[in-house]
């Protein structure tokens, strides 16, 4: 949620910010976090239009990646950040999806599975030019969100078929049976 003090047209968003790490070179969870806290910062400290605040924050995630990368080189570690920032202000949700990443929305009689690996870029941490996907869906209560940075083959069928969305523990754990990566967020909106 937003902190006390927030840019003028902030004061209302509430931002998830999902980033998977993948590559050789290792972030404690301390390093993470204070990548997030800084990013989540620059986003609610960005006034104008909520995609230009969105940006600021990927760019300064790119940012970091990037020169850290760039200081590693000639250890040969990288680190590439797949990126998925979802925005919510009341039932509107704004995503920028960079990297090959995916969002599921699973809503009443109907879904969507939000990828594009052509206009969302390679990921972040390999170049200072960065691609962003923006997509919007209308959230309800009790509607998932689903976020990952690589999606399972066997979700198709578990988010995609799930029509009224499940509650949230039964779809954690049939989602949980997979044979692919777990690494994602789940979100039910609740009012």
């Amino acid at each position: 949620t937003a902190p006390r003090k927030v840019a003028r047209g902030r004061e209302k968003d509430n931002l998830i910010i999902y980033l998977m790490l993948s590559g050789n070179a290792t972030f404690s969870a301390a390093e993470l976090s204070q990548l997030n806290k800084n990013a989540a910062n620059l986003f609610y400290q960005s006034a104008g239009s909520l995609t230009s605040a969105m940006r600021k924050a990927v760019e300064n995630i790119n940012s970091v990646l990037l020169e850290r990368n760039l200081a590693t080189t000639g250890r040969g570690q990288y680190a590439f950040g797949l990126l998925v920032l979802a925005v919510i202000r009341e039932n509107q949700c704004t995503l920028s999806l960079s990297g090959p990443t995916h969002a599921v929305w699973v809503s009443e009689g109907q879904s969507r599975h939000i990828h594009d690996a052509a206009l969302s870029g390679k990921g972040l941490g390999s170049s200072q030019n960065i691609q962003t996907y923006l997509s919007q869906v209308e959230l309800h209560t009790n509607d998932l969100l689903a976020l990952c940075g690589r999606f399972p083959k066997d979700w198709e069928a578990d988010l995609l078929g799930e029509r009224p969305p499940a509650s949230l523990d039964a779809s954690y754990r049939k989602l949980t049976f997979t044979k692919g990566d777990l690494n994602a967020a789940l979100i039910q909106p609740q009012s």
